[in-house]
């Protein structure tokens, strides 16, 4: 993946940002505080339940990975990779289906502007 396309990749500040500007009433700092404890929230619910469900968006699920061999590309010596933990989103239908609606519409407005 080429640089230029991870630095224009939106993260948490631009988040917060949209947010903000989507909510009138709620300053930027108010909008960061909500963010970190939804993002606790996450942390807790998938710590201690193993899943986090949330109706027309999706699910998250902790998986375990097996400990496992693997070889090391600059040796090419085995070595043991330790068991771990990682977790797995599954979208909604419905939000799958509104993405794909919003990518045809936007797809549509780009042909429409070259024409």
């Amino acid at each position: 993946m080429s640089k230029a396309i991870i630095a224009a990749t939106p993260g948490k500040g631009e988040l917060v940002d949209y947010v903000a500007a989507k909510v009138d009433g709620l300053t930027k700092d108010a909008v960061k505080s909500v963010v970190d404890a939804l993002l606790d929230g996450f942390v807790d619910f998938l710590s201690n339940q193993g899943v986090l469900r949330i109706q027309n968006f999706g699910t998250f699920q902790m998986r375990k990975i097996e400990a496992r061999k693997g070889r090391n590309p600059k040796t090419g010596e085995t070595i043991d990779i330790p068991a771990t933990k990682k977790v797995a989103f599954k979208m909604s239908g419905a939000w799958k289906a509104d993405l794909n609606k919003a990518a045809k519409s936007r797809a549509a407005k780009k042909a429409s502007a070259k024409a």
